[in-house]
């Protein structure tokens, strides 16, 4: 009874090193690296115009004569004017800007310049090889029936195979026979 008691107890510490070494073998480093391109255009070319007269209110005493506001509709204490008002759009493979603005004399909307800040950013994933040890338990069909076994496996996930060495015991509880293996292994699918 003691021998069943030992053998789970030390099968049970082997799987739970095998868990908290498996767990902190297993994190990737990850180097990020980011690079910010920055564009300078300058007076760019527009690509589409558009004009639409718009009326605004202004104040009487600012901008309206003396003569002229006895002609002109006055609403309150400001003066209607119609002005135009320019849409300017400029596009590229690398930005699009709009421009609104008021067209009074010489004075019109414009784009003098525009800069765009382009990220890269660039993520290396370094994993290493992982070893891993384990504790396995279990039964097993032979020529003398089901027979349990129990082993200890040490192997390295070299991403493309796994290699693995075992030592075990067949027949653990009645008469104990040595067992040792070494294996390799290849990924057929993974997710």
């Amino acid at each position: 009874m003691t021998r069943w008691v030992i053998t789970a107890v030390v099968l049970a510490a082997f799987f739970l090193g095998g868990w908290l070494l498996g767990r902190r073998a297993s994190r990737p480093d990850i180097v990020e690296t980011v690079r910010v391109d920055t564009l300078f255009y300058e007076r760019p070319r527009h690509v589409n115009v558009s004009d639409n007269l718009v009326s605004v209110n202004l104040p009487r005493l600012l901008f309206a004569p003396a003569d002229t506001v006895d002609r002109i509709v006055i609403v309150g204490d400001s003066v209607q004017v119609a002005v135009t008002e320019r849409t300017l759009e400029y596009r590229d493979s690398t930005y699009y800007a709009r421009i609104v603005g008021p067209v009074i004399g010489e004075l019109a909307p414009r784009l003098d310049y525009i800069e765009t800040y382009n990220t890269t950013i660039t993520r290396t994933v370094t994993v290493r090889p992982r070893f891993m040890l384990s504790a396995g338990a279990g039964t097993e069909y032979s020529r003398v029936g089901w027979t349990p076994y129990a082993e200890i496996d040490f192997a390295v996930d070299l991403k493309f195979a796994t290699v693995s060495a075992t030592v075990g015991a067949d027949d653990v509880f009645r008469t104990p026979i040595p067992r040792f293996g070494v294996s390799a292994k290849f990924p057929l699918w993974s997710k």
